[in-house]
C-alpha cells in the first residue's frame, strides 16, 4: 500500500509538472508579438524539460525500487499505463519543443528581413524627405522668380502700351506730314512750271526783239557793205536715205567740211561725204572711240576713246599725226581749242588735261571735284558737264573754274552743246530732260520734257542748227525731236519708215539736212524732199 500511495503521489507529481508544460505549450503558441517574450518562453521551456527529466530519472528510478520488490498486478498495470502516458507526453512535449525551436528560427528570419525592409524603408523615407526639401527650396525659388516675371511683365505691357500710343500718335503726324508735303511739292511745282513759262515766254519776246533788231541792223549795213549770205535753217520734213557704217555702235558725229565724220564702238573714225560715201577710215584706236571734235581752223580732227588716249588726225589724208597718252582711265570728251592748236580732254580719272595738237605733247592737268562727262568751246572758254549735274566753265589759261552752276537736272548730265555765239547751251541728262542755259548769266531759262521725249541713258547729244535756232535730239525710241532754242515746245518729231534703234547723236551738215546714228550701226539722213 505505501508503494501504491508512493505510485499515486509521484503520479501526482507528473501531473503537476505537466501542467505547467501545457501551459508554457499554450503560452508559446500564442507568442507572435514580440522576440523578447518568446526568447523568456523557451527558457522557462528549456528549464522545465530540464527539471521533467531529472524528475522522470528519478521517476524511473523509483518503479524500479517498485518492481523489485514485487508488488500487487494492479500497481504494475498502473505503472505501465503511467509509463505509456508518460511516453505520450513525452512525444508530445518532444513535438513541442521541436515546433518551437522551427518557429523561432523562421520568426528570427522574418524579423530580420522585417527588420532590413524597415531600414530600406527608413533610408527612402530619409531620402524622399530629402528630395522633398530640395522640392520645397526650388519651390520657393520659382515663387520668386515668377513674382519677378509677372513685376517686368507688368511694367513691359505698361511701356508697350505707351509705346503703342506714341506710335500711333507718330503715324498720325507722319500722315499729316505726307500729306502736307506733297501739298507743298504740289505747289512748288505749280509754281516752277509757271515761272519757267514765264521765262519760256520772256526768252521768246527777248529773242523776237533782238532777231528784229538784228535784222534792222542787217537790213541798214546792207545799203552800204556787202554782206555775205547768211545760212538759213530749216526743220527735216522726213527720212531721205541711210546706209550701214559700222560694226559697232556710233558713239558720235560731227560735221566736217559737206560731209560728216562718226565715231563707233568698232575702234574706228570714218569721214562721209554727202552723198554717204566713206572717204576715209582713220584706224589706231585700240577701244570704242567716244568724241570728235574738228579744228576750228585748218584740216585738223581729235578723237578720244575708251583706251585712254587722245589723237589727233589728218582730215584730208587720215593719217594720224600724234597719239597723246596720259589719262588713267577712259576719256569721255575731247575739244579744240579757238586757236585750232591745243587740245583739251576729259577723262574718267577726274582730270581735264591740256595738249599742243601741233607738238603733240601734254601741257597742264587740272583735278575736278567731279567727272565732265562732256565738254565744249566757248570763246576762249571751256564748258563742261559733269557727273553731279553741275556745269563748270573754266578758264584754260588759269587752269581755274569761272562759274559753277547747278543745272535743273535731277540726275548726271550726259551731253552739251553751245550756240555759236556762246551765248547759250543745250544740256541732256539721265533724267530724260533737256535744258537751255544762258552763259552769259549762268541761269537755267528753260526746260524741255514730255512724255515723248526719251532720251537714251547711255548717250544723248544734241545738235544746234548752224543759224543757232533749233536743236536736234534723238531718243530711245529712235524718234528724232526738233526743238526751237528758246520755246517750250518741240516744233516736230520724225520717225523713220522702218524701225530704228535708238538715237545717241546727231549732227547738222547744212542748214537743212541733219544726220543722226545709234545702237543700229548705220547713219540717217534727215531733210527735206525737193
Amino acid at each position: 500500500m505505501e508503494h501504491s500511495a508512493a505510485i499515486l503521489a509521484a503520479l501526482r507529481q507528473r501531473d503537476a509538472a505537466v501542467q505547467p508544460l501545457l501551459r508554457a505549450a499554450q503560452t508559446w503558441k500564442t507568442l507572435t508579438d514580440a522576440d523578447r517574450e518568446r526568447q523568456n518562453v523557451c527558457d522557462e521551456l528549456r528549464a522545465l524539460i530540464t527539471l521533467r527529466r531529472e524528475e522522470n530519472r528519478q521517476f524511473s528510478l523509483r518503479i524500479s525500487q517498485i518492481q523489485q520488490s514485487d508488488e500487487d498486478a494492479r500497481l504494475h498495470l498502473q505503472v505501465a499505463q503511467a509509463e505509456r502516458e508518460i511516453a505520450e507526453l513525452n512525444e508530445e512535449l518532444y513535438s513541442l519543443y521541436a515546433v518551437s525551436n522551427d518557429g523561432e528560427i523562421a520568426f528570427r528570419k522574418e524579423l530580420s528581413a522585417k527588420k532590413e525592409h524597415l531600414a530600406s524603408v527608413l533610408e527612402q523615407i530619409a531620402q524622399g524627405q530629402a528630395h522633398a526639401s530640395e522640392l520645397e527650396k526650388a519651390c520657393v525659388q520659382l515663387d520668386a522668380e515668377r513674382d519677378k516675371y509677372e513685376v517686368q511683365h507688368a511694367t513691359m505691357k505698361e511701356e508697350h502700351e505707351a509705346m503703342q500710343n506714341s506710335y500711333l500718335k507718330s503715324e498720325r503726324e507722319l500722315r499729316a506730314l505726307r500729306t502736307e508735303n506733297e501739298e507743298l511739292i504740289t505747289r512748288i511745282l505749280s509754281l516752277k512750271q509757271q515761272q519757267v513759262e514765264l521765262m519760256n515766254e520772256s526768252n521768246a519776246r527777248a529773242t523776237r526783239e533782238k532777231a528784229a533788231e538784228l535784222k534792222s541792223d542787217l537790213l541798214d549795213a546792207s545799203l552800204d557793205v556787202d554782206v555775205p549770205a547768211v545760212v538759213i535753217s530749216r526743220v527735216p520734213e522726213c527720212h531721205l536715205h541711210s546706209w550701214e557704217a559700222h560694226l559697232g555702235e556710233v558713239m558720235d558725229l560731227c560735221a566736217l567740211g559737206g560731209g560728216v565724220a562718226s565715231a563707233s564702238q568698232d575702234k574706228r573714225v570714218k569721214l562721209w561725204d554727202p552723198s554717204g560715201k566713206c572717204m576715209l577710215t582713220l584706224t589706231g584706236h585700240t577701244m570704242g572711240v567716244t568724241r570728235l571734235s574738228p579744228a576750228p581752223a585748218g584740216s585738223l580732227l581729235a578723237s578720244c576713246s575708251f583706251d585712254r588716249s587722245v589723237q589727233i588726225w589728218s582730215a584730208t589724208t587720215g593719217r594720224s599725226l600724234h597719239h597723246l597718252n596720259g589719262h588713267t582711265d577712259k576719256v569721255h570728251s575731247v575739244v579744240f581749242g579757238l586757236d585750232s592748236v591745243h587740245v583739251y580732254s576729259t577723262s574718267q580719272d577726274h582730270t581735264l588735261k591740256s595738249w599742243d595738237a601741233s607738238r603733240g605733247v601734254f601741257e597742264a592737268s587740272v583735278v575736278c571735284s567731279s567727272t565732265a562727262i562732256d565738254l565744249a568751246r566757248t570763246g576762249t572758254a571751256l564748258l563742261g558737264a559733269h557727273h553731279d549735274r553741275h556745269l563748270r566753265l573754266w578758264d584754260p589759261r588759269t587752269r581755274s573754274i569761272e562759274h559753277d552752276m547747278t543745272t535743273a537736272h535731277s540726275l548726271p548730265l550726259m551731253g552739251l552743246a553751245v550756240t555759236a555765239d556762246s551765248a547759250y547751251c543745250v544740256v541732256t541728262s539721265r533724267d530724260s530732260t533737256a535744258s537751255i542755259v544762258d552763259l552769259r548769266m549762268m541761269e537755267t531759262v528753260a526746260v524741255w520734257s514730255s512724255m515723248e521725249l526719251r532720251l537714251c541713258p547711255q548717250f544723248a547729244r544734241p545738235s544746234i542748227s548752224p543759224d543757232d535756232r533749233y536743236v536736234a535730239l534723238g531718243t530711245e525710241t529712235g524718234q528724232l525731236h526738233f526743238w526751237d532754242l528758246l520755246g517750250s515746245k518741240p516744233e516736230k518729231i520724225l520717225k523713220a519708215d522702218r524701225e530704228t534703234g535708238p538715237i545717241f547723236c546727231c549732227a547738222w551738215t547744212r542748214g537743212y539736212e541733219v544726220v543722226t546714228a545709234g545702237t543700229d550701226k548705220m547713219l540717217r539722213v534727215w531733210g527735206c524732199r525737193v
